[in-house]
């Protein structure tokens, strides 16, 4: 909460929105230390759906849900424009997972679009060597495309100037 306090920019995502995002919010003063800070506020969106939490969900949605546990606007919104492979797709769509549509929000001109995603894929699936486990296909589905933090990076110092 004092780091909160203390913060020019407050960067909140990407992670599941309800299991690692809003349940962080729930924590007993930190959606009041947000509410009171004068930092800034960005919400790095995810690159895919996560099935079972946010199927369906677009831009628009994670936000909305975001804003109601903050009681607070978002400042900025960095969301993925890169183009998603063909292969990529079909490896999520085994997952029923899909890219996160940046659709229509109350005012648009805070959403940073840019090319977030990584160039390289599923790095850590190679190095999961427990073929056939639940946790392998766990690891299947959140290791295939990741945020690219060089790129994420440039964008955050680009807010903070």
């Amino acid at each position: 909460i004092s780091a909160i306090r203390k913060a020019d920019l407050i960067i909140i995502g990407p992670g599941s929105l309800f299991t690692a995002i809003i349940s962080n919010l729930l924590v007993s003063g930190i959606s009041k230390a947000i509410q009171n800070s004068r930092a800034k506020i960005c919400y790095i969106a995810n690159l895919m759906t996560q099935p079972g939490q946010t199927s369906g969900f677009k831009l628009s949605d994670h936000v909305q849900a975001i804003e109601e546990y903050l009681s607070k606007e978002l400042d900025f919104i960095l969301a993925n424009n890169k183009k998603i492979s063909g292969e990529v797709l079909a490896l999520y769509k085994k997952f029923k997972s899909k890219p996160v549509q940046i659709d229509r929000i109350k005012n648009p001109k805070r959403i940073i679009k840019a090319s977030l995603a990584q160039d390289k894929i599923g790095e850590a699936i190679s190095k999961d060597k427990r073929k056939g486990s639940a946790f392998r296909e766990w690891s299947l589905w959140t290791h295939i495309l990741r945020h690219d933090s060089d790129k994420v990076a440039k964008e955050i110092v680009k807010l903070l100037k």
